[in-house]
């Protein structure tokens, strides 16, 4: 064979091996593509499915039904002033990071809420219960189309224990005992009251809400773009609202019992909790100590753990009063107890200290797991299964929530101005703690906060 047919067989050989290399590459990108897409499709399938799964289970969760509780929360530790004169404030939540007071101004037309300058002048108000709604100088009066009218012709209210107030048209031929510095009359189911509301609609076109007279809520008062609870206060006593329990005393006030609050767990706590079978958790006894607390500060307290935790989870709620004076944790707090079957009091009689307060409602209680809570905090929901979760695994532990900061002034929460939540670990679960002036993040046992130390302590008898 001479040098040429060799030359020509080489070639061809090689022709051929780049060709076989061409068609493997072809056929392994090809393989490439076909395995993506069976990997994605069934991705896709899965994700589908986890999310068919999530949802039916958030259905199944929405139509469970639950023991329902009395709201006595709501109602004030004090009788009703036959009069009452000052600024008028009110808290609306329209669902953003930062629900605001303001004030009922009848400097605006028509009347609306505006910033409290706490100056009196145009947001000065004068009510006698059961009679006409006066501005400060009395004479103007609120009308059925809240406008100001001469008074005479205005429409009458009644102010009841809610903070409602409640125009009396549906009840003209009831109100004849009213003006005689009684308690107010039951509600009728048509009574309508004055209410700060804003739609959907005005949310998004950026307009401010609008005073109208709606249908009276019967259970809370304070609802995301909606409010009915409206506060007397003088506004002279501005100035000295932080310095009896260091927090806004005022701002408190005029909240009351119960208020929605921001979902700040992490995107991955809710789709685990609807995992957690709470019939195989134990019920705890929760238990807040406190000496001369702040009335709605402790109520709102207790109100947002008998809301937010499944009624099976709170075998009974202790409050141990460790030597109270102040007139509001006597009377009105055991008034507001005989309303709520498992809640009970015990009192000390005197100062004996945190640690030994604790140690009483430790032996008091009559469930395995024990809570101990500040009494000036507000949990958000799904705070308690995933710790009884934890103790259920390990029943040695104790565990401990994250702990975030209410503000002192406005009683905002920091952690969502503050850009905490997304630094959250997955499935880690927030609880928020009481008013203070530092920002205090527990992850579980890592790391504590001594300014404020609020710890939530929870373990079993064992």
């Amino acid at each position: 064979m001479n040098s040429f047919d060799k030359r020509r067989r080489s070639k061809t050989r090689s022709c051929w091996s780049i060709r076989i290399r061409i068609l493997a590459l072809a056929a392994a990108a090809i393989s490439f593509f076909l395995l993506s897409f069976l990997f994605l499709f069934r991705s896709s399938s899965t994700i589908k499915s986890i999310a068919q799964q999530v949802e039916s289970k958030l259905q199944a969760r929405s139509t469970k039904v639950r023991a329902p509780y009395p709201s006595p929360g709501s109602y004030s530790p004090h009788p009703i002033p036959r009069v009452a004169e000052g600024e008028i404030q009110i808290y609306f939540d329209d669902g953003s990071e930062h629900p605001v007071f303001s004030c009922l101004d009848h400097g605006l037309t028509p009347p609306s809420t505006f910033s409290c300058h706490h100056q009196g002048g145009t947001q000065q108000w004068k009510h006698v219960q059961g009679g006409e709604l006066k501005t400060g100088d009395g004479k103007r009066c609120l009308s059925a189309s809240l406008t100001l009218v001469a008074c005479g012709g205005g429409e009458s209210f009644s102010r009841d224990r809610h903070g409602r107030l409640v125009h009396l048209k549906h009840l003209e031929s009831l109100t004849a005992t009213v003006d005689n510095g009684e308690e107010p009359l039951l509600l009728s189911p048509t009574s309508d009251c004055l209410t700060l509301s804003s739609s959907a609609k005005e949310k998004d076109t950026g307009q401010k809400p609008v005073l109208q007279l709606l249908p009276c809520p019967l259970d809370n008062v304070l609802t995301p773009g909606q409010s009915a609870r409206w506060v007397f206060l003088n506004p002279t006593d501005s100035k000295s609202s932080m310095e009896k329990y260091d927090f806004n005393q005022d701002a408190s006030r005029v909240i009351g019992a119960l208020r929605s609050v921001p979902d700040i767990r992490h995107r991955l706590c809710e789709p685990q909790l609807l995992d957690v079978d709470t019939s195989n958790l134990l019920a705890a006894s929760i238990i807040f100590c406190f000496v001369d607390e702040e009335y709605w500060a402790l109520i709102r307290s207790i109100q947002s753990v008998l809301y937010r935790s499944p009624p099976e989870l709170i075998g009974e709620i202790i409050l141990v009063d460790d030597g109270s004076t102040n007139p509001d944790m006597q009377e009105s707090l055991e008034e507001y107890a005989s309303l709520i079957p498992k809640l009970r009091i015990i009192r000390t009689g005197s100062r004996s200290g945190l640690i030994k307060a604790r140690s009483i409602a430790a032996r008091a209680a009559k469930f395995e797991v024990l809570t101990f809570l500040d009494s000036h905090i507000e949990v958000v929901p799904g705070w308690l299964e995933p710790l009884l979760q934890r103790l259920q695994e390990e029943p040695k532990n104790i565990v401990t929530p994250q702990i975030v900061v209410i503000d002192q002034n406005d009683l905002h929460f920091q952690s969502v101005s503050a850009g905490i939540i997304n630094s959250a670990a997955a499935g880690d679960n927030f609880f928020i703690s009481s008013m203070g002036s530092n920002v205090s993040l527990c992850f579980h046992c890592f790391s504590v906060s001594f300014s404020t130390l609020y710890l939530f302590l929870s373990y079993t008898n064992n």
